[in-house]
């Protein structure tokens, strides 16, 4: 049965749980979801699932059409990115237009290859795969479970390029910043990983909650464990700048952040 013509009849607890009525007295007798994580913290046992799954047959499927996808999307970004920065300043007749448009061309390449592809992979996953990678982990983690309902296309696409402008836009008004406070006091890169920490564990967060709960009980849930969403999203924007892990980082977080959503709400 597909997993958009459930049709699900659901009460919520306080905004901390939803019970699908169909199920409630089937599952009075089970465990709770925190149990699962037997005893162990809930991020180090969300990460390490995560990671133990990469490999399995239904998640290569995802991991490549997604991976493809968004490689493309960054490298269009910080293509335009950088002609967009070179042609203000050629456009100005700066006198490092020349230096500019020469060897520093690539280097304003790179730096915003780095500085947008977290937003942009971000984007791309909970707008297009969010689907295929809770199924995958329901499968194997939860099947028992309510199964979480697809989004509206249209709404995950406005949400998808809502986050990616504000990601944007804050990292660009805060690229100074940045480069102060790494040269003067060295904690550039903490206040990025603060940043991006922050709207990262916000973003995936609410892509998982919101297929399981509705739009009040997400944002009770979130602010609750707004301490733990964004050390989860720090964890992400961490690995987002480490060599090879940069390249998983994009479907490590969702999966990561779907068992903590399940432990957060059963806690």
């Amino acid at each position: 049965m597909d997993r958009r013509d459930i049709t699900q009849r659901r009460w919520h607890d306080g905004g901390r749980r939803s019970i699908d009525s169909r199920r409630a007295r089937a599952t009075q007798g089970r465990r709770p979801e925190a149990a699962r994580y037997n005893g162990k913290p809930i991020m180090i046992s969300a990460f390490a699932k995560a990671i133990a799954q990469l490999p399995e047959p239904s998640f290569r499927k995802v991991f490549v059409k997604s991976f493809l996808v968004t490689l493309i999307v960054i490298i269009l970004v910080g293509v335009l990115a950088g002609a967009g920065v070179e042609y203000l300043w050629v456009t100005y007749d700066l006198w490092f237009a020349g230096w500019i448009s020469g060897a520093a061309g690539s280097v304003i390449f790179i730096l915003a290859l780095w500085l947008f592809s977290p937003a942009v992979a971000t984007m791309v996953i909970t707008t297009f795969f969010m689907g295929e990678i809770l199924e995958a982990v329901e499968k194997e983690h939860y099947p028992h479970d309510v199964p979480g309902e697809d989004l509206p296309i249209g709404q995950e696409i406005f949400v998808g390029l809502r986050f990616l402008a504000v990601m944007i836009v804050l990292n660009l008004v805060m690229l100074v910043p940045y480069v102060f406070l790494a040269l003067v006091f060295g904690i550039g890169f903490l206040v990025y990983f603060a940043l991006n920490g922050y709207l990262m564990g916000r973003e995936y967060f609410e892509a998982v909650a919101h297929r399981y709960t509705d739009i009040k009980s997400t944002k009770v849930l979130r602010r609750r464990e707004r301490g733990r969403i964004f050390f989860a999203g720090a964890i992400v924007a961490v690995l987002f700048t480490i060599p090879i892990a940069n390249f998983f980082a994009p479907m490590i977080a969702p999966v990561a952040m779907i068992h903590i959503f399940k432990g957060l709400r059963a806690a």
